[in-house]
């Protein structure tokens, strides 16, 4: 009797996963990749960046010009200076690149974190795009471009959520 309880159980769980399967999925590709990078370069989020740290940038290629200069003097009076001139010079320019390296990173880090708050950004709003288009025209799955072996034409909505992504930028703005 259990028996046939289990496999009356079975033969329902398995015609319940084959109706689930025979549900009709509008599936739907997107090339997320092209719609971040149209976004990132739409927006010149590069430049604003760059204008962001500039002051640090330039204070940090400053450092790095003292350096070289200070650098190719001393090579170019080594043979004429005393050993104790010789060994203050080398100190004081073993300092300035530590100055310089330690500067140059703490740079390049706070470039970092606003370079990936930016893409945080502009991956939302994709996203948020991605979503609009999605609903509206009654997707219930969308994949990314890379992960289709194969599709028919018309699966494609990157081109239609790069129009919806153009008309909610500017506000965003």
């Amino acid at each position: 009797m259990k028996k046939v309880f289990k496999t009356a159980a079975l033969t329902l769980a398995l015609m319940g996963a084959t109706a689930f399967a025979q549900a009709d999925e509008k599936i739907a590709l997107v090339n997320g990749d092209l719609l971040i990078q149209q976004l990132i370069t739409s927006e010149n989020v590069g430049q604003k960046i760059d204008n962001e740290f500039k002051s640090e940038i330039e204070k940090v290629q400053a450092q790095q010009k003292t350096l070289v200069t200070k650098a190719e003097a001393l090579e170019k009076d080594r043979k004429k200076l005393k050993a104790a001139d010789l060994k203050k010079r080398e100190e004081e320019l073993n300092k300035l690149q530590a100055d310089y390296v330690r500067a140059a990173n703490e740079l390049q880090q706070k470039v970092q974190v606003r370079q990936n708050q930016e893409l945080e950004r502009v991956t939302q709003e994709a996203q948020e795009a991605l979503n609009k288009v999605a609903k509206e025209k009654g997707y219930t799955i969308v994949f990314k471009t890379e992960a289709a072996a194969y599709a028919v034409d018309g699966k494609d909505i990157t081109q239609d959520v790069l129009k919806v992504l153009i008309k909610l930028t500017p506000a965003k703005k």
